[in-house]
């Protein structure tokens, strides 16, 4: 009998501490925590595992391809994490205005 085919983890930056962190998320669990890796650099396969609240977690428009570079270049490319996080974020102008 053949095993389902998982979808990779999704690219995400994870509060930690007083950092940002960049992030896999593993899954999201029944009460909306995340269960997410924190990859080693430069080997990705390996790291930490965090169960976080949904607020200290923030998905990212990022293919994991290019996930998978970043972690593997020491880190080279995370402002590609920042402007997606930024880009899905409401400006903070127009929250401000209301």
């Amino acid at each position: 009998m053949s095993q389902p085919t998982l979808a990779p983890p999704a690219p995400a930056l994870a509060e930690i501490e007083e950092a940002l962190v960049l992030a896999l998320i593993v899954e999201k669990l029944e009460d909306g925590s995340y269960t997410v890796l924190v990859p080693s650099v430069p080997t990705p396969m390996a790291g930490a595992i965090y169960i976080l609240p949904p607020e200290r977690v923030h998905p990212v428009d990022v293919p994991f391809t290019v996930a998978l570079k970043v972690f593997s270049k020491w880190g080279t490319g995370a402002g590609e994490f920042v402007r997606a996080m930024q880009a899905a974020k409401p400006s903070q102008a127009a929250s401000s205005a209301a």
